[in-house]
């Protein structure tokens, strides 16, 4: 079983690994209460990041959150903005957007996560890890986050 203090360590070992590449974006993924968004505030803690829950930061801006009125464009786009302005962005609590886009939207959202390239790295917490899987997200940029609060 790994502590939090050791996952907290290896992630952010991840994202000093991913500033060195050209793609950014990291997944953080795993069951709910097992530590995802405790490990992403330590993160970005430390790498003097942002962390941003959309359930509160971006839900509330848009008009229609409806199937098809903001979709996995306009949230990849949202991302990819906010990624420039920060050492670390950490996007959070991301379920209630991507339930409106429908199951071939989340992986089309996730596909296009895959491919950015921006300038800062980026973690994006999901509980949706058969989604993630599934949508050819690159393993390599998948961190699992095993057991209850963090611990595997």
């Amino acid at each position: 079983m790994k502590s939090f203090q050791q996952q907290a360590e290896d992630l952010l070992k991840k994202v000093e690994e991913l500033k060195l590449g050209r793609r950014k974006v990291l997944i953080l993924c795993g069951t709910p209460l097992c530590g995802k968004t405790l490990l992403a505030r330590e993160a970005c803690k430390q790498a003097n990041g942002t962390y941003t829950d959309v359930s509160l930061d971006l839900l509330p801006k848009i008009t229609s959150p409806v199937l098809g009125a903001y979709g996995p464009d306009d949230f990849f786009k949202w991302i990819r903005d906010k990624a420039r302005s920060s050492e670390l962005l950490c996007v959070d609590e991301i379920e209630p957007l991507l339930s409106t886009f429908g199951e071939e939207g989340v992986r089309r959202f996730f596909r296009m996560l895959g491919s950015i390239e921006p300038k800062k790295p980026a973690v994006v917490i999901t509980r949706l890890t058969q989604l993630v899987e599934s949508s050819g997200f690159p393993d390599d940029r998948i961190f699992r986050v095993g057991g209850r609060h963090g611990q595997e």
